[in-house]
């Protein structure tokens, strides 16, 4: 992390890549058989602002690439995911008042290819190919902390998740192309809430 007056700055990244294993023994092993190769990426940026003495924002974004080869040309997947979130909170001591806001919104994409291999193992067909299987997801919450007596306080919050996905594909190969194709898909929501009381005699105990 990177401090810069009243703003912070944290990121990371990673890369992996592995010529991968075989999934057969030697002896089982054909022509189209490969090693189960993998190239995976990621990266993650922040920056916190501290607004108030008592009151920071602050604002994320992840990225995740991953490429899978699964034993054969044909057979491989694709994983993408993006994803930004922003969160305004205070923090102040116990015994006052303190509230959290938050929402994030990601967005997926997913492809895979089935393969059909030959009993000997020296040819392959496309079986099914799922080409684009996208997702969503938009989330909020708040929660707000208020003591209620000595050593005692009160949180309570509500939250909102939308979620929706769908696959797209193309199967049945005959004849060097895939002749049908179909879709599906669906779409999920949540609205929650919460209550909670908090009681802490001394240090070694707390009751909820």
């Amino acid at each position: 992390a990177v401090a810069l007056g009243n703003i912070t700055l944290n990121g990371g990244g990673s890369y992996f890549t592995s010529d991968g294993y075989y999934n057969l023994r030697r002896e089982d092993r054909g022509v189209v058989d490969r090693p189960l190769d993998l190239e995976s990426q990621t990266g993650r940026l922040g920056v916190t602002v501290k607004l108030a003495d008592d009151l920071f924002v602050n604002i994320r974004g992840d990225y995740f690439k991953e490429d899978r080869g699964n034993g054969t040309p044909v057979a491989r997947n694709e994983t993408r995911m993006l994803q930004g979130a922003v969160r305004l909170e205070t923090k102040r001591p116990p015994d006052q008042v303190n509230w959290r806001l938050s929402a994030y919104i990601q967005d997926g994409k997913f492809e895979n290819v089935f393969a059909s291999v030959a009993e000997d193992r020296a040819t392959e067909n496309p079986a099914l190919d799922q080409y684009n299987v996208p997702s969503r997801a938009f989330g909020s919450s708040g929660t707000v902390k208020f003591p209620v007596a000595e050593n005692s306080l009160v949180e309570m919050g509500v939250d909102l998740r939308l979620l929706k996905g769908e696959t797209n594909e193309r199967f049945f190969f005959s004849d060097g192309d895939f002749l049908r194709e179909r879709s599906a898909g669906g779409a999920q929501d949540f609205i929650g809430a919460f209550a909670a009381w908090h009681w802490t005699p001394d240090n070694r105990l707390k009751i909820t």
